[in-house]
């Protein structure tokens, strides 16, 4: 695994074994010479630091070498002639190493625990947001789950495969009503009802319509509750009638121009992101406003305790909370308040903030980060309800 996902960073917040090891590792220098000279003295002073916690807590040096062992075997020299990215995240544990790539240097770290200390890469997560690209013309159709860098099909089984799905469901209604019509002997009563039927859904734009409509109602159906922004990449006449009738929350006001049996992956993918960006970048921006003005209200809650009982139900939709790892909030001490908050088998818990983090991701909230000067006195974090 070397990008980040959502589903990458639950995983990695769930998991528990003891020993867990944890590397955050800055690539900064320009040329391959000395980006391999100091990437190769900082993953040896890492593994050494490690190796030191590890054999306080009784482990043997055996065992440490076998556990660190990918890590030394990673960065050989042919490493270094591929690009890199300007930092690294490196899990540990038994029967698990996973990389994850990320844009932005990072401060050095290793962590010894029985979890990963996975919460500096919350500032990249909501940066390597995902969002739905929607390839739409007359003659067919492809729905894509999509990130800044990749494009994935998505399977929706009951979606119309193309304009001629819709045609071909109306002459099948047609074919029925003449037969039914003339069964009964009443072809002149009926042929001027069929004739404005016809008439009206035999227009180029009522079908067309209609088309968009079965594409709508499915994905409201099985992507709205997800909150992921749509970006539509269609020529430009079809946009306003989609756009029309569309009742999808998050249809980006922009859309990629162009058919895309033409454009290519590789343009719909860049052309997609760029549409999406904005989306992931002022989501924080105008959720802290919005937290802003609630402030002082019940849609707005500062203890932990509190904020994850409203992440169980669903109602936290954005989380705040400070980057360091020393920020340890003690579990609830009662065992009618563990039941509630704890999933089975999940008691070795004890930092409810992960816990908060974990709920609020799986109800399609959003966690961001929090400078501390914004963190008001004597809170553990804050928490914007959907509702109170």
């Amino acid at each position: 695994m070397y990008r980040l996902t959502q589903d990458s960073f639950v995983n990695l917040l769930e998991f528990r074994h003891d020993p867990c090891l944890t590397f955050y590792l800055p690539i900064q220098a320009a040329d391959q010479a000395s980006r391999q000279r100091m990437v190769t003295a900082t993953i040896k002073n890492q593994i050494r630091e490690a190796s030191d916690i590890l054999i306080e807590r009784g482990l043997r040096q055996s065992q440490i070498d076998l556990m660190t062992k990918p890590l030394k075997d990673l960065f050989d020299s042919s490493w270094f002639t591929k690009p890199l990215p300007s930092g690294l995240a490196v899990f540990i544990s038994e029967d698990l190493f996973q990389i994850i790539h990320l844009p932005h240097i990072v401060s050095e770290s290793v962590t010894v625990s029985n979890r990963f200390h996975v919460r500096p890469l919350l500032a990249f997560q909501n940066e390597s947001g995902t969002y739905y690209l929607l390839a739409l013309s007359l003659r067919s159709l492809t729905l894509y789950k999509a990130d800044h860098d990749q494009l994935m099909p998505v399977a929706m089984p009951d979606m119309p495969e193309s304009l001629q799905t819709i045609i071909d469901s109306y002459s099948m209604e047609n074919n029925l009503q003449r037969h039914s019509s003339s069964s009964k002997g009443s072809m002149r009563a009926n042929s001027s009802i069929q004739h404005g039927y016809e008439n009206a859904k035999d227009s180029e734009k009522d079908r067309i319509m209609e088309y968009f409509r079965s594409i709508d109602d499915v994905l409201n159906k099985h992507l709205a509750a997800e909150n992921k922004p749509l970006v539509l990449a269609c020529v430009d006449y079809l946009y306003p009638l989609y756009q029309s009738i569309s009742r999808y929350p998050r249809l980006l006001e922009q859309h990629v121009s162009g058919s895309p049996d033409t454009l290519g992956a590789e343009r719909l993918a860049s052309e997609g992101w760029q549409i999406a960006a904005p989306e992931f970048v002022t989501g924080q921006q105008k959720a802290w406003a919005k937290c802003q003005q609630k402030m002082g209200t019940p849609q707005v809650r500062t203890n932990a305790r509190s904020i994850v009982n409203a992440a169980v139900q669903g109602q936290v939709e954005a989380l705040f909370l400070l980057p360091e790892s020393s920020q340890i909030v003690p579990p609830v001490p009662s065992a009618e308040a563990d039941e509630q908050i704890i999933e089975p088998g999940r008691s070795e818990i004890d930092d409810l903030l992960d816990i908060a983090i974990l709920q609020v991701l799986r109800h399609n909230g959003k966690v961001y980060l929090l400078d501390p000067a914004d963190l008001p006195a004597n809170a553990d974090c804050l928490a914007l309800l959907r509702y109170a």
